[in-house]
C-alpha cells in the first residue's frame, strides 16, 4: 500500500537516468517490492550489514532504468 504509493510517486518526480537501491539480502518485502518496480539486481556487498546477533548480511544493488 504505502510503499507501493511512494515508491510510484517518487518515481514520477525524479530527475536522473538511472535509480539505485540498496538492500539487506534479508529484507524479503524490499526486494519484492523493488523487483515489482522494475528494479533489476546488479551486484552484491558481501557482508555489507551487521546484525545485532553479530551475523552479517550481504548488501544487494538495484539499477533501474528511468528513460524511456
Amino acid at each position: 500500500g504505502i510503499a507501493q504509493t511512494l515508491m510510484q510517486d517518487w518515481q514520477e518526480k525524479v530527475d536522473a537516468n538511472d535509480a539505485f537501491l540498496e538492500v539487506a539480502a534479508d529484507n524479503h518485502a524490499a526486494r519484492h517490492l523493488y523487483t515489482k518496480n522494475g528494479f533489476a539486481p546488479i551486484a552484491e556487498r558481501k557482508g555489507y550489514y551487521r546484525r545485532k546477533n553479530q551475523l552479517f548480511v550481504d548488501a544487494i544493488i538495484f539499477r533501474k532504468s528511468l528513460t524511456t
